[in-house]
């Protein structure tokens, strides 16, 4: 069975279980495929939607919604576009670490500080790109400004917020940074309530990557991270490792391709 993946149009031959019901050529499924013994073979149930003809037009438009919303998914399955968002966000980055004297963690005592450095920098790296383009648009956006920028959880942080700029996954933030530091570089003696659970929040947030991880153990002792998740002093090498793919396996290929349609 030959399917083509109308996200990135790619295709993939896929060896349909035995037993299992075909999917007419020309339909459009939903669902998902992992790899299998160096092939692919359908994941889960899989939707049938209609022929393409008959859903072409609601089908453009998840494409073009995923398009713009699902950048991750995107650039782990589509190398192309990967290739141009990771261009996009190193000319935006470079200039983010420029802004922030050449420095890809930054400490802000609190959010409200973070929120007014953001609006300065996209205001200026906007004005930046503007002036460089050939025809500029007629519609250039109003002036970021801290409320329009960063939610107002994060404006409210008064315990310190840490800003990492990942170069593969762009800006990351952690909140209540002072009690992360403030475990961190206790050794594992004496950490308050507060800052134990700020340790594990570090590891088991979804929304903080490994590479954020590592970049505060490269400034930090590590010990506290291993009390706080029951990890002895002789633990193997990989111990951070297994941490990170327990809690952050979001950030692994798992080899899962979505949205399909079946040729034939």
């Amino acid at each position: 069975m030959l399917v083509t993946n109308l996200v990135i149009n790619e295709q993939y031959r896929v060896t349909r279980d035995e037993g299992a019901e075909p999917i007419p050529a020309g339909m459009v499924a939903f669902g998902f495929l992992a790899r299998w013994n160096g092939g692919w073979r359908w994941s889960g149930v899989q939707k049938i939607l209609g022929e393409y003809e008959s859903v072409r037009d609601g089908m453009e438009r998840i494409v073009h919604d995923m398009r713009l919303t699902s950048n991750r998914i995107l650039c782990r399955y589509w190398p192309e576009y990967k290739q141009q968002a990771l261009d996009a966000l190193a000319a935006m980055q470079k200039s983010e670490r420029e802004f922030h004297g050449d420095r890809d963690l930054v400490y802000f005592e609190n959010g409200r500080m973070l929120a007014a450095a953001a609006a300065r920098f996209l205001n200026e790296y906007r004005d930046t790109r503007v002036r460089a383009m050939k025809t500029p648009p007629e519609d250039i956006p109003e002036d970021f400004t801290p409320e329009t920028v960063l939610s107002g959880e994060i404006r409210d942080c008064d315990d310190g917020v840490g800003l990492f700029l990942n170069p593969e996954e762009g800006s990351e933030m952690m909140l209540s940074f002072d009690l992360l530091a403030s475990g961190l570089r206790k050794s594992g003696d004496g950490v308050t309530p507060s800052e134990h659970a700020a340790l594990r929040g570090f590891i088991e947030s979804e929304s903080i990557s490994p590479a954020f991880v590592r970049r505060i153990l490269r400034d930090e002792p590590d010990r506290s991270l291993k009390v706080a998740f029951g990890v002895g002093d002789d633990a193997p090498g990989y111990w951070l490792d297994w941490l990170l793919r327990c809690w952050k396996g979001s950030f692994t290929d798992l080899g899962i391709h979505p949205c399909l349609w079946c040729e034939s």
